[in-house]
């Protein structure tokens, strides 16, 4: 598939670990690149992709998802009081 930064936009192709939808755009807020399981980007750099050790870390979806009680680049951190 395909995005494009802005609506109407220059196409791009859909970078490794995402799934774009057509029409997908960065500047939509309901059909944009979306992050496959095992796959992690922060919310401010979407489309810089990370790949991840397993789906529970990174169940993938919105960028910035990670799986419960875990946070940071590619869902590498346990939140407070948790241990992996």
């Amino acid at each position: 598939g395909h995005y494009s930064e802005v609506d109407g936009g220059e196409c791009l192709p859909c970078p490794k670990g995402m799934e774009c939808a057509f029409g997908a755009s960065l500047a939509s807020s309901t059909s944009y690149p979306r992050l496959l399981p095992k796959y992690w980007a922060a919310e401010d750099a979407p489309t810089t992709v990370f790949m991840c050790a397993d789906e529970k870390r990174c169940p993938g979806g919105d960028p910035g998802a990670c799986g419960p009680s875990l946070h940071s680049r590619s869902c590498a951190r346990c939140a407070e009081g948790f241990h992996w």
